[in-house]
C-alpha cells in the first residue's frame, strides 16, 4: 500500500526534528536539521503549494535527511522522535 501524508503532517514531522526553515528557493522552502552541537545532519525541501506527499517524495526526503524512509514515516506519524532521528542520522 502506498502511503501519503499531507504537507501539514510532513511540516509537523520537520517541526518534531526542530528543523530550521531557510527560504532560499523560489517554489520551495528548505529545512535544515542540526544536532545539539550545531552540526548539520540533513536538509530537505518542501513545495509551497501544499497537497499530499507520496511514497516517492517521502523516500527522497528521507535520503536528504540521511535516514530510512521507514523512520521518516514513523516520525511523521508521531511514533518516533528527534532522538531516534539523531541516532540514525548522526551515525
Amino acid at each position: 500500500m502506498v502511503a501519503t501524508f499531507s504537507s501539514n503532517q510532513v511540516l509537523n514531522g520537520l517541526a518534531k526534528l526542530k528543523a530550521v526553515k531557510d527560504k532560499n528557493k523560489h517554489r520551495h522552502t528548505t529545512f535544515k536539521v542540526y544536532d545539539d552541537n550545531g552540526i548539520l545532519l540533513g536538509a530537505t525541501h518542501i513545495s509551497h503549494g501544499g497537497g499530499d506527499i507520496d511514497d516517492t517524495l517521502l523516500l527522497l526526503m528521507a535520503r536528504e535527511l540521511k535516514i530510512t524512509q521507514s523512520l521518516w514515516k514513523k516520525i511523521i506519524g508521531c511514533t518516533k522522535s528527534r532522538s531516534e532521528y539523531i541516532d540514525e542520522a548522526g551515525s
